[in-house]
């Protein structure tokens, strides 16, 4: 669950609009209905749209609103509903980018809720077992039969199943090109008691392959998000609130400019609101503001070379040599790259390499390297790189006086997948 917890939750009051009725919201772009399609028949719902448009955060939305379990509910009757996702994830190990690893993965949330079936779906593996006698690991065509059977011979379950990221599977890990990764989707879908929500980029392949399904295009229908967000992101600094008060019309004509510059890129405009907010910081005038956000590109890549060359001339080499080792640190990501060993990449010369004693290492001094090395990306990479909570340990949770729990393995990160596409 590595990758779905690195997305970012929704913010506050966005996204509700996708159980709203398409006829009746006053968005100005057509999209099918998605709470139809939950309390429906229908087998499948194609989520789309630009890099950095929210596809993955409104995934994450609506696997965790109770308002979906309420609306499946009603297709599913009084059969109850086993729910499963998937987070495709290029940058992660191959069990996070292949065809084996997802089905891997789906019947391991499955089964996991229903552990009776285990014996029922893997009948041969159960009785080796129990004789002692081990087994491969499971392959690929084994996956896909034991996940058909599931469903098959399940008829008393529904299984909700959401997918997310197709555009990120590797075809060269998996040996499979894509176009079998969405045959073997729409086969999962064949099943009456089967319903599955996918999501990727609006690439040929998938608008050819999923074009009789219903969809959505969320950079279309993300306006009033993206101006509840500056809103309320720009709204939050102190000088904002004074030049609201000075100039109201050219305050809300600024907001209004970031929307209508956004086309929809929920990721452009967390990246200028940033921008913006050091303006403000800086005791901008409106009309600086406004500047500022007209030299800001609107394409991802030309704004993340903007923000390359805003760099501090002093700190280029360090910014060329942190991004480096970022994304050769996460390249073959198995372990993900900790913001402690971070710093020491950075940081530990041959002396400290060498003479450092072994010993665990003390929590202030833990505390204070991960302070350092995040500051010093912040300073260096200017967002294009963040320091990201790692996973919870229940070691630390039981440990006294220990730092957060989350600390120790604190990771880092690109900002988006598309930094990284930038720096290829």
């Amino acid at each position: 669950h590595d990758r779905e917890e690195s997305i970012e939750k929704a913010h506050y009051r966005t996204l509700n609009w996708i159980y709203d009725d398409p006829k009746a919201d006053d968005q100005s772009c057509s999209w099918d209905n998605f709470a139809a399609f939950l309390m429906s028949e229908t087998s499948m719902y194609w989520i789309t749209g630009k890099p950095g448009s929210g596809k993955s955060t409104l995934m994450k939305f609506i696997n965790e609103q109770p308002r979906t379990e309420e609306l499946l509910q009603q297709w599913a009757g009084d059969r109850e509903i086993l729910s499963a996702s998937f987070y495709f994830f290029y940058k992660g190990s191959d069990k996070q980018k292949t065809a084996l690893g997802f089905l891997r993965s789906l019947l391991h949330l499955i089964l996991s809720q229903k552990k009776k079936l285990i014996p029922v779906i893997f009948n041969e593996r159960c009785a080796a077992a129990l004789d002692g006698i081990g087994h491969p690991e499971l392959t690929l065509p084994e996956a896909k039969r034991a996940l058909r059977q599931l469903f098959r011979d399940s008829s008393h379950l529904c299984f909700f199943l959401t997918i997310d990221g197709l555009d990120e599977f590797d075809p060269e890990v998996s040996l499979t090109h894509v176009t079998s990764l969405i045959e073997l989707t729409k086969t999962l879908g064949i099943f009456k008691n089967v319903k599955i929500v996918v999501s990727s980029r609006q690439l040929p392949e998938f608008e050819q392959g999923f074009e009789e399904c219903p969809c959505l295009r969320i950079h279309e229908l993300t306006k009033q998000d993206i101006r509840q967000y500056a809103t309320e992101r720009l709204e939050s600094h102190r000088y904002m609130n004074t030049l609201i008060k000075r100039d109201p019309v050219n305050s809300r004509a600024l907001i209004e400019s970031v929307i209508s510059m956004s086309a929809g890129v929920f990721l452009w405009v967390r990246i200028v609101t940033q921008s913006l907010l050091q303006g403000l910081t800086n005791r901008d005038t409106i009309n600086d503001l406004q500047q500022r956000l007209e030299d800001l590109p609107s394409d991802l890549h030309d704004l993340y070379k903007v923000m390359l060359e805003r760099v501090d001339q002093r700190y280029r080499n360090q910014t060329c040599e942190l991004l480096q080792l970022v994304y050769y640190g996460i390249l073959d990501d198995l372990d993900q790259l900790s913001a402690l060993g971070l710093w020491f990449a950075e940081r530990a010369d041959y002396n400290m390499t060498i003479l450092t004693e072994t010993r665990p290492i003390d929590d202030e001094l833990v505390e204070d390297r991960v302070d350092e090395i995040e500051s010093r990306l912040k300073s260096r990479c200017l967002g294009l790189v963040e320091v990201q909570p790692g996973p919870k340990s229940v070691f630390d949770r039981n440990r006294r006086g220990a730092v957060d729990e989350n600390l120790t393995r604190a990771k880092v990160a690109f900002l988006h997948r598309t930094v990284t596409d930038f720096l290829r």
